[in-house]
């Protein structure tokens, strides 16, 4: 009798613990099968007939694949097709479980002044966008103090912050617009050269140099206020160059030690490092970059066999038969389109399907950086080199800009938060900046 009542209370209390746990989850909210990042896209100032494109991004996060039918209604805004760049009226993602996908928007004015548009998505949420219509004004260059003397040899902008990099271990940033240039490091990591500076908007910064009597080779990491070694090598003299992805692709690539049979950089897929070797391991590299949708493109520091196509460890020459000239760096658009600079003011320009040549006649100085933003079709391109020589590419037509006052030394890389807000870095310290107001009245 006792067994069975024993029996009995076991049940019971089985029941009640079933019984409760059910009621637990009933009372719980349903988990979102759909997770959007990257909301609000902000697009800033845009200059009215000109665009900008920013993508946000969605993540399935259910056990099937659903699908959505996204419209916007805003006559400033639009979907765009990356593939064909085109805009389009609805967006039709399919996603399988877990898949994530990027949604690209494109900001074109119709009216001056503050625009804005949302956009509600089934069992995502809402997604804002804003950006301002403005007239064009003229831009300028003004120099920064950046408290230090060294040579700086690059700078990038993600987001808010600027970065720059040089001698004797110098770090520096410049959190947002209308902030100070502030020292990260200096005299730091044996006081060796750093070459070369990327930042993921995420929290974590890479800079990258060397100096074959220090050890080489190095690649350090900045994250959460601490700096970290991630490869220390011998066998590399420097590392010039760095390029990353999203997806945790990144690219440290420079000057090799040997000739036959080394390597000249590394490639880092997240998990691990693996050898790269672009002509040949003596061979400098001295530009990377690659695109949203897979074009990688890298430049050499020689007159022959100076331009390479690939991903990863694989790697095809490129080289036209007319491109003699030493190149120098690299700059990829979203959507394909690449320029290439070099010596005696050598530009190449890549539309897409071909390499066409836009070099400044005549000009007997050397590009060292490029860069560029905008949409596909209202690209504006900065090049700047030796002798603080600055060109600007607007419209397909490239025209000479007049360094700050006093400026004369030689600009290495050029990098910006916008067209409309662009930084450029040389020797002995200098910084310029060069600005686009916001109002005005049309030219």
């Amino acid at each position: 009798m006792k067994t069975v009542s024993s029996l009995i209370l076991l049940v019971v209390f089985v029941f009640i613990l079933v019984f409760s746990c059910e009621l637990e989850k009933d009372d719980s909210p349903e988990p979102s099968s759909c997770r959007l990042t990257d909301c609000p896209l902000d697009f800033g100032s845009v200059i009215f007939g000109n665009a900008r494109d920013m993508y946000f991004e969605m993540e399935n996060r259910s056990d099937g694949t659903k699908s959505w039918e996204l419209k916007l209604d805003c006559d400033d805004f639009n979907f765009i097709d990356v593939g064909p760049d085109t805009i389009i009226d609805t967006l039709f993602v399919t996603l399988a479980s877990h898949a994530r996908t990027q949604c690209y928007v494109r900001f074109e004015p119709q009216e001056l002044g503050e625009r804005s548009c949302e956009l509600t998505i089934a069992d995502c949420g809402v997604c804002s966008f804003s950006g301002i219509g403005i007239f064009e004004i003229e831009g300028f260059w003004s120099q920064e103090p950046s408290g230090v003397s060294v040579d700086l040899y690059d700078v990038w902008g993600c987001g808010e912050a600027v970065h720059a990099c040089g001698d004797s271990g110098t770090v520096l940033v410049q959190e947002t617009p209308l902030s100070n240039w502030e020292v990260l490091a200096s005299h730091a990591f044996d006081d060796i050269p750093l070459r070369s500076v990327w930042y993921n908007c995420m929290g974590i910064l890479w800079v990258a140099g060397g100096d074959w009597y220090a050890g080489g080779g190095k690649v350090l990491k900045f994250r959460e206020n601490m700096w970290t070694t991630e490869d220390e090598d011998y066998m590399m003299t420097r590392y010039n160059v760095i390029w990353g992805h999203y997806t945790g692709e990144h690219y440290f690539l420079g000057l090799g030690m040997v000739s036959t049979g080394g390597y000249n950089g590394k490639y880092y897929d997240f998990y691990y490092w693996n050898l790269v070797e672009i002509d040949t391991g003596l061979s400098e590299i001295t530009g990377v970059f690659g695109s949203l949708t897979g074009d990688r493109w890298v430049v050499l520091n020689q007159s022959w066999n100076n331009l390479y196509y690939g991903e990863g460890t694989t790697w095809e020459n490129r080289t036209e038969p007319w491109m003699d000239q030493n190149l120098q760096d690299v700059w990829v658009h979203a959507q394909g389109q690449a320029f290439a600079v070099g010596t005696n003011g050598a530009i190449y320009y890549y539309d897409g399907a071909s390499w066409n040549e836009e070099s400044i006649a005549g000009l007997a100085r050397t590009f060292y950086g490029v860069w560029g933003y905008g949409s596909s079709q209202s690209l504006v391109v900065f090049a700047v080199g030796e002798g603080a020589l600055i060109y600007c590419r607007r419209d397909g037509n490239w025209e000479e800009h007049e360094a700050p006052s006093g400026v004369t030394e030689d600009l290495y890389s050029v990098s910006g938060r916008s067209y409309s807000d662009v930084h450029a870095v040389g020797a002995n310290g200098t910084i310029i900046r060069y600005q686009v107001y916001d109002y005005g009245s049309p030219r």
